[in-house]
């Protein structure tokens, strides 16, 4: 007998189209086919044959996902207890789990047989990382009889937590209200706890519930609500999802104190606003006495700069802000590295613009060196650059370089020999101590030496209103060698008065016309090198002598013995008649009137021999008062009888 399966019940009664066996049925879940039972006549049958139909059921079989997730556990070894129902929900998905039975396997072949099922799937040790789990999903028996089942398989993945670094501390330095609370950038410690680890992420909380569920991190900035505060950290790996926690305590330090110094300030000498300042000086002002050690100080020309900490300013320093300039202060506590800000303010001063005075001179009056000097008298021109409304200014005089000897009565200072003496002089601004030194020389000068004048007589020759009027023109300047002896650094001038002598004033101008006789003039003296002037205890007589009164004699005759025309006269034979009498009256006697005026060329007027045998010789004769020196002349003839 040979049995046929065909779609259709033509098909079968005909004994056609026969269908090829695995068949895929063309109607879904079920189907009507066509068995032909037949003894076939090929085989020595009868060809006869039955028909019967087969109902061809399609029954749904279980669904497993091709991707069910990985069951991750994180751990330290790579090995650890799985609850391998975990995946259940993903296995059934939206199926009922009453119709199912579920078992898991450790190889595909244990899962399609159905043997070897994991005993205790809710406590297995993976045996592999990462590791294969099957699973079988069959229909329940009792719900469907079918026994249709499905195997899927997936992953026991142990991950590992991440690496990190715990920082069990976090201290941060109080802001400037010092109460033990501030802002904490926790983000800051990021990169410590990572190391650098892209991959890892790191959130903060208040307890350890919360950084296990990771809900409620904390926002950033955070401000502590104690003092010390332990808060939490969760590092999470964006790969695995693993993570690990520690306690964090946050630590506020207090900041050192700092006091704001006093402001430095700087005596311009130039008064340009700028000068340089010592900044170290007020070191011990910042840090309240408390020596530098832990403490820190640095300066700063930006608020910024001192918050960073960089770009600290030089000591000294040049202030680039004229007259008031405000810097940044920094004082950092090194054992805690906490720090404090302030400020310093930089006060440039005017100082006394001053000139150097004259140099004093007095002249010695005595020859001791010593005068006595009113040293005031130069403060004018020692302020007359001087700013008034940067006064009123104090000054004080020293006679020492060190300033440790004040004179203290400037006004009438006697110095000290020898000459000159150095005076040093402190000008003070009053409302800002601001001070600058000179100094001034004293000079003790000797006063011109002069030496008493003879007296300047002259003869009562010119007619100035009339014969014998005792008036006459004198060279003054004729005694200035005498009265200088001969130095020519000495200028004398001639005056009628002591008031003119004194004063330098209404000096004469020679030829000069006596108005009295005789009559005393008055001589001022001063020293071109020094300007000493003497006016006092020198004076210069003009004395007018008038004239001898000669008698003009009878000519003096004798006989020429010898007819030649000359012989000898006795000159002073004549002497008493010329002079008539008159007391202190010398007579000499000269060939030439002009001889007798300058009275030069004298003849010897006890011997002379003359002889003229044409005319009578005229002798001239020199009538000098011996007592006041006034000269006359008067002439007697010579006569030689031939």
């Amino acid at each position: 007998m040979e049995i046929s399966y065909h779609e259709t019940l033509l098909d079968a009664e005909s004994g056609t189209n026969p269908l090829a066996s695995p068949y895929t049925n063309i109607d879904t879940y079920m189907q009507t086919i066509y068995a032909r039972a037949e003894y076939p006549i090929a085989l020595g049958g009868t060809g006869c044959f039955q028909i019967v139909s087969l109902e061809l059921l399609v029954n749904l079989s279980p669904i497993i996902s091709s991707e069910i997730p990985d069951l991750v556990i994180c751990d330290d070894d790579g090995f650890t207890v799985f609850d391998l129902t975990q995946r259940a929900d993903d296995i059934y998905g939206s199926q009922d789990p009453l119709d199912y039975d579920l078992s898991y396997y450790i190889s595909q072949v244990d899962a399609d047989l159905a043997t070897n099922a994991i005993a205790s799937p809710t406590a297995f040790t993976n045996t592999a990382n990462p590791q294969t789990i099957w699973v079988r999903l069959e229909d329940n028996p009792i719900n469907n009889p079918t026994a249709c089942f499905k195997v899927g398989s997936f992953e026991l993945v142990v991950e590992l937590e991440p690496v990190f670094t715990p920082v069990p501390i976090f201290e941060q330095c109080d802001d400037q209200i010092q109460d033990g609370f501030t802002e904490f950038n926790l983000n800051i410690q990021n990169g410590t706890i990572t190391g650098g680890d892209s991959t890892l992420g790191v959130t903060y909380y208040a307890n350890q519930i919360d950084a296990d569920d990771a809900i409620n991190p904390l926002v950033i900035p955070y401000t502590n609500t104690v003092n010390p505060e332990t808060i939490y950290v969760r590092i999470e790996s964006t790969i695995t999802g693993c993570y690990g926690t520690f306690p964090m305590s946050l630590l506020v330090r207090p900041a050192p104190m700092i006091f704001e110094p006093s402001a430095l300030e700087h005596c311009d000498s130039g008064n340009d606003g700028f000068g340089e300042f010592m900044l170290t000086d007020s070191d011990l002002e910042v840090t309240g006495g408390v020596p530098i050690g832990n403490l820190q100080v640095s300066y700063h020309y930006l608020l910024e700069d001192a918050q960073n900490d960089v770009n600290p300013l030089l000591s000294p320093y040049l202030n680039d802000i004229p007259n008031l300039q405000t810097v940044h202060v920094r004082l950092v506590d090194q054992s805690t590295g906490c720090y404090s800000i302030t400020t310093l303010d930089l006060i440039v001063l005017e100082t006394p613009q001053i000139i150097s005075p004259t140099d004093m001179i007095l002249c010695d009056d005595n020859a001791d060196g010593i005068e006595v000097f009113d040293l005031t008298l130069g403060e004018l021109e020692l302020l007359s650059i001087a700013d008034p409304a940067g006064g009123p200014y104090s000054i004080t005089y020293y006679e020492d370089a060190e300033l440790t000897i004040a004179i203290t009565n400037p006004t009438a200072y006697s110095n000290i020999p020898p000459s000159p003496q150095t005076i040093y002089i402190v000008v003070e601004g009053v409302s800002n101590g601001c001070r600058v030194e000179t100094t001034l020389l004293l000079w003790v000068v000797s006063s011109p030496i002069l030496l008493s004048p003879t007296a300047l007589e002259l003869c009562d020759t010119t007619e100035i209103i009339g014969p014998d009027d005792e008036f006459e023109p004198f060279d003054l300047e004729s005694k200035t060698d005498e009265i200088t002896g001969g130095d020519p650094t000495v200028g004398i001038t001639y005056h009628e008065t002591q008031l003119d002598a004194d004063t330098g004033i209404n000096s004469l101008i020679s030829p000069y016309i006596n108005i009295s006789n005789p009559q005393t003039i008055f001589i001022r003296a001063e020293a071109q090198d020094t300007q000493c002037i003497v006016s006092e205890a020198i004076t210069l007589s003009l004395v007018v002598t008038p004239l001898p009164s000669p008698v003009t004699p009878s000519p003096l005759a004798v006989c020429d013995v010898d007819n030649d025309g000359f012989s000898f006269f006795m000159l002073t034979d004549k002497d008493s008649e010329i002079i008539a009498g008159e007391p202190g009256v010398v007579v000499s006697y000269y060939e030439t009137l002009l001889d007798a005026e300058a009275g030069i060329f004298c003849i010897n007027k006890s011997l002379y021999q003359y002889c003229n045998s044409f005319a009578d010789y005229l002798c001239t004769s020199r009538i000098l008062d011996s007592i006041r020196r006034d000269r006359m002349f008067s002439h007697c003839r010579l006569g030689i009888n031939c």
